[in-house]
């Protein structure tokens, strides 16, 4: 990816960051407030693909492919979360019955 497109996209990450800002201070922030209020992390979750996606290099380079171990510590995460219990065992069933095809 040139520098270009880089800066483009970082530019656009800013816009809709300040305006994620300015809405927060029409809608939430009291007039006295010396700061803006209301803004929560996951109001940012859906920019840092995007974000992460620019600082992608030839340099650093992930050459794995056993991803097992990542993805049975968050099936066991989802599990572990009570509000979730039921949803997450069944996430657990179906990912083991389709990673463990045969080996029974």
């Amino acid at each position: 990816m040139k520098i270009k497109d880089r800066l483009w996209i970082w530019f656009i990450c800013l816009v809709i960051f300040g305006a994620l800002m300015f809405s927060m201070l029409l809608a939430w922030t009291p007039k006295s407030s010396n700061m803006v209020q209301g803004v929560q992390g996951r109001y940012m979750l859906p920019l840092l693909p995007v974000f992460l996606f620019t600082l992608k290099n030839q340099k650093v380079v992930r050459t794995g492919t056993d991803d097992r171990l990542i993805l049975y510590t968050m099936m066991a995460a989802d599990v572990c979360d009570p509000p979730h219990f039921r949803s997450g065992v069944l996430k657990a069933v179906v990912f083991c019955a389709s990673t463990c095809r045969g080996t029974w």
